[in-house]
């Protein structure tokens, strides 16, 4: 795997409509902001597992301006105790589609579940309100949806 750390930076950054990214066997070490920061309409899809190894000052996820995140079916293995202000975060029709996923070690995760507001969806297949990792409950506001 390919790991990744920023003393000053988002790790993986996706800009502009219609822009597409895949990821795979990625692992994700400490940075100062987010891991995966996705805006203005375009889109990251996970087409493989990968590993978080590293804590995030931001989110791991972070979705914004209808931007998506695409990974059904894949497994994240957190390999060490972690710090993530918020596992995801969606903002102004961001959607995350991240149902079937498997969290190895999520225990080891401190910090928010996920935070959605101005009509974002985390779409999670039904997982529960503890299907994302963290140690905090989310929150929804203005319309942002967990489910």
């Amino acid at each position: 795997s390919f790991k990744m750390v920023s003393t000053s930076g988002r790790l993986v950054s996706v800009y502009g409509a219609g822009s597409t990214v895949g990821i795979s066997g990625l692992d994700f070490g400490a940075t100062t902001d987010s891991h995966i920061a996705v805006y203005g309409q375009s889109t990251l899809g996970i087409e493989g597992n990968y590993t978080v190894s590293g804590g995030a000052g931001g989110a791991h996820w972070g979705i914004t301006n209808g931007a998506m995140i695409t990974g059904g079916g894949r497994t994240v293995t957190i390999s060490a105790a972690v710090t993530i202000a918020t596992w995801a975060v969606g903002s102004l029709l961001g959607k995350l589609d991240v149902s079937g996923m498997t969290f190895t070690n999520k225990a080891n995760v401190t910090g928010t579940r996920y935070w959605l507001g101005t009509n974002a969806v985390c779409n999670t297949g039904g997982g529960g309100a503890s299907y994302l990792p963290g140690t905090v409950a989310g929150s929804s506001a203005t319309g942002g949806q967990y489910q």
